[in-house]
Order: C-alpha cells, then structure tokens, then sequence
C-alpha cells in the first residue's frame, strides 16, 4: 500500500504539525516514507524523521504538484508499506560503483544521490588551484591533464550519472537515479538525509523486491542511425546546432574548436556575466543551469545527452556524466525549445503512472507557463535534476548513451506506478 501526503506550510514547524495530523488517519503501518523538502525545510530533515517509525528518507526537491495545484513551498511525502532494503554507499565514484556492483539489488531500485558536492569552501579553492596548476601542462600533454583533472572532480565533487547506473544494468534490474543538483548551489548541500542523520557525499539506494511498474522519457524525438542523423534530429530540436571539436577524457571537458570555453563562447559572440565560482557558492548565486550547452553523440548507440556551459573562467571544465563512450564531434546549440510546452502534452498524456519526477528546469525554460502542466499531469510529482534512468526499453531513445543507460540533462520525467 501507498499513501501521499502534503503540507504547504513553509516552516519547518507548522509543516511537521499539519503531517501529524494528517498521518493520523493514515490506515496503514509504514515500512518506509520518503519526504521530499522544499529549501527552507531540508535543512531540518531530522524532525521530518522524527514523524515516523520506520525507516525515512528527505531529498530537497525545487516544487511538486498535487491533484489541486503546482506549490513551491512545503513538502510532499511518500508512504508505502512495500519490501524494500535501504544502503547508503560513501566513497569516491569507483569506490561506490564497486560497492553498489556486490551488493544486493531489487528488481526496482532508487537511487539519490548529490551529483555534485562542494563540502567547503576551503576544498573547492585547493581544488581550483590544482586546476588551474594542472592546465599550465595542457599544451605539451593534453590527455594527461584531462585524465588528471578528471580524476580531481571524481575523487572530490561529482558522481557521474552514467558511472553511477552501470551496477544495475549490468545486472539486469531497473533503476531510476534522483541525481541532485539544485538550481542554487551552497557549500554543504544538497542535504540528503537517512532516518535524519544527512548523508554528505554518498549514494542512498532503495532497492525493491518486487518490480514496480516505471518509465521514463527525455521528451525527444528518436535517434538517428548515425551521426549526421542524430546531429540534424538535434539541429531541428533546437537553437544554433553548430558541429564543434571537443578534447575530453573521463569527466573533464578541455578545449572546443582548440579554445577554452570562456574563448568559445566570446567567440561565438555570446555574452555571459563572469562570475566568480567560490564566492557565488558562499553566497549562494551558483546558478547550475545555463541556455547554452553541448550535445555530445554516442559511439556505442548514436544517442545523444546535453551538458550545460556555466560561464566560470574554469579552463578545464566537468562534466556531470563520463564523455569517453562520446565522439570527439558534438553539436553547440542553445535551449530555446520549438513548439513550447505544449509539446510536452503528447510525452506525459501517453504515461499512465500515479507519480513523476521532472526535470527543474522547466521552472526556468517556461517560467510562468509552467503551470500548464497541471493541465496534462492529474498525479502526484516532484520537479528535481533531469532523473535518469536504466531498463530495456523497445524505443530508440535519444538519450540511451550506453546500452540501456538512458541520460540527459534537460526536459527529462521519470514515472512511477506505487502499488
């Protein structure tokens, strides 16, 4: 059994009351709930937690809808009474893919992890040096610095998407991933708590004995056979679509067209604010969505998967999910979406589920339309970072970059029918 709940409060307080009440006439005992918190409200996970007797979850979500209205404020939560095992994996990505590799799955799995993790101040400054120390070898030995700098945005800040699904499409079972990555970015967050101890670093898997129904979309049109049909679908899809020369390894992006991105994107005549990275973390103005981005194109199925350009003067910049299954040609293109929101209307209406998670930038992409999408959602969702997702699945999906590894970084919705 399953039961939503919600609160529209926006402190923590009168939020924990109105659930108190509302789990009284709950009909059944759970075996675990899952909170999704609004900003103000996560950072009191702990008394969330303290609602219930069993195991809980809180993960920060930007909104959520309900069958009334579309809020930002407050909290959805999530009751089910099913057979389930929570584990928490800590560790740098290799550590925590191999962890997740032996231990015990479900035929349905949920993954939430922070994507990326500035702890402190101090650690993304040392980081930046290293950086930037590392880029001075960049044009004697390119790979080398790539493979290096990958390593330092691995080891300190990000858990790649792709990396981190690999364990349960190898092993044959479906897995939706919740990878966090809110669109104001502060030190020590995103927050993700564990029966109210908040995780840090770390992946919290929920694995399920049965299958749950569950599906995805990333809103595109299919892929291509090859590349020059691949690149055209992306080039009707959206703005610009220039063919680029991209230097990568790992998680690292170097050079575009043989300049840094901050060269690239003048040169292409585009005009972002500079920024300073470290004290927009501090003062939490790190935006993590950007209107200008790389489309990189699948070797192994021709698919495609997006990665946002920021506009920090960072010389060699990180990618949120590993580029080497990626061609060396990608397409630059900026996200002005043709057809609007309606277009979104014939990917929701043919799912039939009682819960979504959906992609947070729509907030920004449609800004005050966004509430259409009341219009073609009557279930419970949360809006969170592009989900991404790993089964079998009969379509030729865009953004299966690897073998039944499907992932992108907009205008993605994975669905979830509780039972």
């Amino acid at each position: 059994m399953f039961k939503f709940l919600y609160s529209l409060y926006p402190k923590t307080r009168e939020a924990v009351q109105d659930l108190k009440r509302k789990l009284e006439d709950v009909k059944f005992k759970p075996s675990l709930a899952v909170f999704f918190l609004t900003e103000e409200l996560i950072k009191n996970a702990e008394k969330f937690a303290d609602l219930v007797r069993c195991n809980s979850v809180c993960m920060p979500i930007e909104g959520y809808i309900t069958p009334e209205s579309i809020w930002t404020r407050g909290c959805l939560a999530l009751l089910s009474d099913v057979e389930y095992r929570l584990q928490v994996f800590r560790g740098t990505p290799d550590e925590v893919v191999d962890k997740m590799g032996r231990s015990k799955k479900g035929k349905f799995n949920i993954l939430m992890y922070p994507l990326l993790y500035p702890k402190s101040r101090l650690q993304v400054l040392k980081g930046m040096i290293r950086l930037k120390r590392l880029y001075g070898k960049y044009e004697s030995d390119p790979e080398y610095v790539l493979e290096k700098a990958s390593e330092i945005y691995q080891n300190e800040l990000i858990y790649p998407i792709n990396k981190m699904l690999r364990p349960f499409r190898d092993a044959g079972v479906d897995a939706v991933s919740f990878n966090i990555f809110p669109l104001r970015m502060k030190y020590g967050h995103p927050i993700i708590a564990v029966n109210g101890r908040k995780v840090g670093r770390g992946v919290v898997v929920l694995s399920f004995r049965e299958r749950i129904p569950s599906d995805y979309t990333d809103t595109l049109p299919e892929r291509g056979r090859n590349f020059e049909e691949t690149k055209e679908i992306i080039r009707q899809e959206f703005m610009i679509g220039k063919e680029v020369k991209v230097e990568k390894k790992g998680i690292a992006l170097g050079h575009i067209d043989g300049m840094k991105l901050s060269e690239f994107l003048e040169a292409e005549r585009i005009t972002l604010a500079k920024r300073d990275l470290s004290s927009d973390l501090q003062d939490k103005k790190f935006l993590s969505a950007s209107p200008y981005a790389l489309y990189f194109l699948s070797r192994d199925t021709m698919g495609a998967s997006s990665l946002g350009l920021l506009s920090y003067p960072i010389e060699i910049y990180p990618s949120l999910f590993e580029l080497d299954v990626f061609m060396e040609n990608a397409v630059f293109f900026a996200e002005i979406i043709r057809g609007g929101i309606n277009l979104l209307k014939n990917y929701f209406d043919e799912k039939d589920f009682n819960f979504c998670a959906i992609d947070q930038n729509m907030f920004l992409m449609y800004e005050e339309k966004v509430h259409r999408l009341k219009d073609f959602i009557e279930s419970y969702a949360i809006f969170t970072s592009y989900p991404n997702y790993t089964t079998t699945k009969g379509k030729h999906m865009m953004s299966e970059i690897e073998k039944k590894i499907y992932v992108n970084l907009t205008r993605t919705a994975a669905f979830i029918e509780w039972i």
